[in-house]
Order: C-alpha cells, then structure tokens, then sequence
C-alpha cells in the first residue's frame, strides 16, 4: 500500500488458544474467545493486539471486547506485568490470527537465509519490501538500523532491548536509528556514535530516508 499497489488485508481478530493459571484472565477469557478489541481499539490480528497493549503500560488493566460462541462481550481483566522492564504488560493467554489474510497484487517467495523470530523486525521489514517493489532506493548507500512492530494501519509499536539493539547497531556501522516513540528515551540514553530517529509510523520513516541528502561520490 504504501508502495502505491493495491493490497486487501483482513484478519477478525485474535483467538485466545491457552489461558495461564496464574493469568488475572482465568476464569474471565477461555479458549476460543477471539479478541476484537482493546479499549475499543480494533484488533484485526495479534500484533494489533500486542501494539495495544503496549501503549498503555501504566494501567493496570484492559477493556477487551471479544466474541464468544458468536455473541460480543465486553470484559475487564487486570493485566500482568512483564518480567521485563522494558516488556508491555501481558493478558497472560495464549493467541493465534483468526482469518487474517493478505491479497497481493503479484506473487511473492520468501526464502529467507536465517530464520529471524519475534515482531520487533517488522518496521524493518517494511521497509525493505518497499525498498524492492519501488524504483527508489531509500538508503542512498548508508547503513539504517532501526526497530519496531507494525500494525496493519502503518502505526510502529513499541518492542523490548532497545538499548542492546542500538548497541549491535552502533558495532555494525549504522549512522540512523529509527525508534518507536515509546522506545525513543532510552535508545538515545546509549547512543554514542548515530543519531536516534523518532517514527511513530512507516511513512515517518520513508519521508526521513527521503530527507537525507546524496552521499558524495
């Protein structure tokens, strides 16, 4: 889409698969619920969930609105903290996508050399899809690291390890950081040697690419 192609993305939401005995949601969620909402923000899949969540690390519990059985609910559940600091707080429960789907406007093969895990990538995946399917190329030659999930509205979330991760890309050479808001603080609280972007969204980061100037030849 950004891209300027034409894509049909949908998903209903995220089913619950396992409930944690501990969870403050035993007894409120149970498998097969499929969640469609946080606080009335709509989830499509289990990374919209996730970013939701995210965004709202200071309070101590979530409004979901789900369908059970067909029918809508609306519950309340406290929510637990991360044994991360740096981790969004958790539902405790288990999810998978429930009819998510991408409708492309021409084949695509992926076979990736590593296998890479975890949603912290997707900004940077994003960005390099579209740096292949556009005749532009966004980096001018320069070495951009960056972090973040993506939402399927473009919307960039938060992740955990942002200072390790600047850390790793300080070693490889990068001179740009693209961070989500949430992450920004402390990712420039260690930077030494690049400069820390701020994204909240994957066209914030294609039009700072677009900024920089040529290198010299």
């Amino acid at each position: 889409r950004l891209a300027g192609y034409e894509v049909d993305i949908h998903g209903l939401g995220a089913r619950v698969t396992s409930v944690l005995p501990d969870s403050p949601a035993n007894g409120r969620l149970q498998s097969g619920d499929v969640i469609v909402g946080v606080n009335g923000a709509a989830v499509e899949a289990v990374s919209a969930l996730i970013t939701h969540l995210a965004r709202q690390p200071r309070q101590p519990q979530a409004r979901l609105q789900i369908e059970r059985d067909g029918e809508p609910l609306e519950i309340t559940t406290q929510l637990m903290p991360s044994p991360e600091p740096d981790q969004p707080p958790r539902i405790g429960i288990t999810v998978e996508d429930v009819g998510f789907d991408i409708d492309l406007p021409f084949p695509v093969e992926i076979t990736p050399q590593k296998i890479i895990g975890g949603p912290s990538a997707g900004l940077m995946f994003t960005l390099t899809v579209y740096n292949l399917v556009t005749p532009e190329d966004l980096t001018g030659g320069r070495i951009i690291a960056g972090t973040g999930t993506i939402n399927m509205d473009g919307s960039v979330g938060p992740i955990g390890g942002v200072q390790q991760k600047v850390a790793g890309a300080e070693l490889a050479g990068a001179e740009y950081f693209l961070s989500p808001p949430e992450n920004y603080d402390d990712a420039v609280a260690v930077a030494r040697q690049l400069t820390v972007v701020k994204v909240a969204t994957a066209t914030d980061a294609i039009e700072f690419l677009r900024s920089l100037p040529p290198l010299p030849e």
